[in-house]
């Protein structure tokens, strides 16, 4: 970690994109809860990386404006209103619509984690960029109840770094 905290950095982040399930394909994949202690334990080490990561890279401070949290809404290939399409009117109706919805979300499921991973080693703002794509994330698995625990440190920390309230969860 303390060699290379940019890649420490980045893996963290992209093991915390698989770190809960195939959520989005049915509720048994992500488990039973429990993602408490795993996901305290990932943002520790998290929040041990960023400090090691600002000690070795400090954070790009933009002075012309504010930072505002903006997490990308079309990293993920299918829009919500073009997966409603493709089910039809009537949603799914039979197995195999069942098996094209899971394909078309697993997906998108990995063009989000693609991109999300080029745009990291790329990002000159490392710590908006994660503060962006954590946020979304864990938004996205509130909805499932396991949202909450989710890096919550790591994002606390990040938002202090940029100036910027934490935002609260939608489905708090």
């Amino acid at each position: 970690m303390h060699d290379s905290p940019v890649l420490a950095f980045n893996l963290v982040l992209d093991v915390g994109e698989h770190a809960y399930g195939d959520i989005d394909y049915g509720a048994k994949s992500s488990g039973y809860g429990d993602t408490e202690e795993p996901f305290k334990a990932m943002d520790q080490l998290l929040e041990d990386i960023i400090q090691a990561r600002l000690e070795q890279h400090p954070a790009v401070m933009g002075a012309e404006e504010p930072f505002v949290i903006d997490p990308a809404t079309n990293d993920m290939g299918t829009s919500h209103d073009e997966f409603l399409e493709l089910l039809g009117p009537k949603g799914i109706r039979n197995k195999k619509q069942a098996m094209e919805r899971i394909a078309l979300r697993r997906a998108d499921q990995d063009l989000l984690i693609e991109r999300r991973r080029s745009r990291r080693m790329h990002a000159v703002d490392w710590v908006g960029n994660a503060l962006n794509d954590l946020c979304e994330t864990r938004e996205r698995i509130e909805a499932w109840g396991i949202g909450r625990h989710y890096f919550a440190g790591s994002i606390g920390r990040l938002c202090k770094i940029k100036g910027v309230d934490m935002p609260q969860l939608k489905y708090w």
